[in-house]
């Protein structure tokens, strides 16, 4: 019983272990734009709204290895845009 066990834990952490490095990827973009003055407009609000900086993770997050490049466009794109919403 145990021996047929392990392979779900196994799954399970691997799973848990993913969504944790998801979160800190996420954590250290949010942490960038915030340093580099890309987060916030001079007059303290934010230029890239919550649920865009949410949409734009997960998109980045259940992207393929093969899109990489096409995700580092999106997001200097979205980095260099001068007019926000």
């Amino acid at each position: 019983m145990l021996k047929s066990c392990q392979p779900i834990v196994f799954c399970h952490q691997e799973s848990f272990v993913l969504r944790w490095k998801q979160r800190i990827a996420a954590f250290l973009f949010v942490w960038f734009l915030e340093k580099n003055g890309i987060l916030y407009r001079p007059d303290s609000s934010k230029k890239i709204a919550d649920n865009a900086l949410v949409a734009l993770m997960l998109m980045i997050a259940e992207s393929k290895p093969e899109e990489k490049e096409m995700m580092i466009k999106v997001v200097v794109n979205l980095i260099n845009l001068k007019i926000y919403y």
